[in-house]
């Protein structure tokens, strides 16, 4: 099944799930906001004099639709920036929907599908298009290949379903399957849009009270759009140990190898690999304060070195200085390395915020912010982005 199929697959069924809550309580809100800053070389040039003053004003309307069964919940998102000079203004939309549905007592059912289509620049985080978005407390995980598609539209498709199963009080099994497309826009040498998909189950059983054990499977295929060199397989098994530190501290580990197959040429010679991957999170929800620190390395397409080990890092801090004030650290850094041919192809890339909110009332919010971007290893040499803004949002709805 080609992953755009697997997508309107996964869209068509979490319609479906949302289907039972169209007679449910639904609540309907959105945000829009508007700020002003200025950006130190928003498209990560080489050439000196690149700073521009920027205008951004975003619009993010939400829906969610809540049953006796579970809940639906529809996002979108419109943010379009101006700037003083050189740049041409940029527009990135998304929208997504997911569903959660508790059937009976044991068996419950996720769906999601979701579209994006961004022009990259240096002022928000550039997420790897092979991972969903994420909630406003998860850490970011960037694309370790940003810095060189910098000023390239970027569209990307993404679905999932899940089936979640108790076989006892102790023991739950899970089955998944995803897809996703991800396109570069116009051919262009060294650059390639692909797709992939996915599938695979993990079982668990609980230990005590705060630990379980369990072992996980992944299957996937990629796919290149433009040539056949760098499609591949991948089989992934893995041990999953989760378990609560504390009643505030939560730990994930999942430990394994990744044995991935990939074509290297016409003739259908391939070239087998086995890589170590993995992932780990520690999270720590206070009165005031939630951190949350995660780790991951796989194999994984990517748009300039083909298949790759991917190795991300992301953090997320959040701090509640009154009911009014609170203060957020956001970073996420990734590096990709191609596993096959002569040139091990790597690239870097990294970002960092923080912010400071006020609420001045129930709907309305003031934000300070500076972030800072960089891609260490790219194509070309580039200086790094700084990006300080000032601005407000007004929430809409009641949501």
């Amino acid at each position: 099944m080609r992953p755009l199929r697997a997508v309107s697959l996964a869209a068509a069924t979490t319609a479906l799930l949302a289907s039972g809550s169209a007679f449910a309580d639904a609540r309907v809100g959105a945000t829009v906001g508007v700020r002003g800053g200025y950006s130190t070389n928003p498209y990560s040039a080489t050439v000196n004099d690149t700073g521009a003053a920027t205008v951004t004003g975003s619009f993010s309307p939400r829906i969610v639709l809540a049953s006796p069964t579970g809940s639906t919940q529809i996002d979108g998102d419109i943010t379009h920036s101006e700037f003083s000079q050189r740049y041409s203004g940029a527009t990135n939309y998304s929208v997504g929907i997911s569903s959660t549905q508790q059937f009976t007592p044991t068996v419950s059912l996720q769906g999601g599908a979701g579209y994006s289509s961004q022009f990259r620049n240096a002022l928000f985080a550039n997420l790897n298009p092979n991972i969903p978005p994420v909630g406003p407390d998860d850490p970011i995980i960037v694309d370790p290949t940003a810095g060189a598609t910098l000023g390239r539209r970027i569209e990307s498709l993404n679905g999932n379903l899940g089936l979640t199963y108790m076989l006892s009080p102790r023991d739950t099994l899970s089955l998944y399957a995803q897809g996703s497309q991800v396109d570069f826009g116009e051919l262009t040498s060294g650059v390639n849009s692909y797709d992939t998909i996915a599938g695979g189950f993990s079982y668990m059983r609980t230990l005590n009270a705060r630990t379980s054990l369990g072992l996980g499977v992944n299957l996937s295929r990629s796919n290149y759009h433009n040539e056949t060199i760098g499609d591949g397989r991948q089989l992934s098994p893995s041990v999953i140990f989760d378990t609560r530190l504390s009643p505030r501290l939560a730990l994930h580990l999942s430990v394994g190898a990744t044995f991935s197959d990939t074509d290297i040429d016409l003739t259908g010679g391939s070239v087998k690999r086995t890589s170590f991957s993995g992932s780990a999170s520690l999270c720590n929800q206070g009165d005031r304060s939630n951190l949350c620190v995660e780790a991951s390395r796989s194999v994984a397409p990517t748009a300039l070195s083909g298949i790759s080990t991917v190795t991300s890092l992301g953090a997320n801090y959040r701090y509640t200085l009154s009911a009014r004030d609170s203060f957020t650290l956001r970073a996420g850094y990734s590096s990709s390395q191609r596993i096959y041919g002569i040139f091990t192809d790597k690239y870097d890339y990294g970002t960092a915020a923080a912010s400071y909110s006020r609420k001045f009332n129930e709907r309305l919010s003031g934000t300070v912010s500076i972030s800072y971007s960089d891609a260490y290893s790219s194509i070309i040499s580039r200086e790094p982005n700084f990006w300080g803004t000032v601005g407000v949002s007004y929430r809409l709805g009641d949501i």
